[in-house]
């Protein structure tokens, strides 16, 4: 896991470090989903948690 320090700013803020930004192949105006786990906050990608949700719900789905 890469660890890479930023700040809050005014506004509740975060800038995510373009090595971040990169990694995640997000770009200004993406929406990003957020999660509070265990104290910790996870961000993903919207268009990564579709994509994660459609393939769980592909299996289950079968054509008539």
């Amino acid at each position: 896991m890469n660890l890479l320090s930023t700040k809050l700013s005014a506004g509740g803020r975060i800038v995510l470090p373009a090595q971040m930004r990169a990694s995640l192949g997000v770009k200004e105006g993406d929406d990003l989903l957020l999660s509070l786990v265990n104290g910790e906050i996870h961000i993903t990608p919207k268009s990564l948690a579709l994509q994660n949700a459609l393939a769980l719900a592909r299996p289950a789905y079968v054509l008539p």
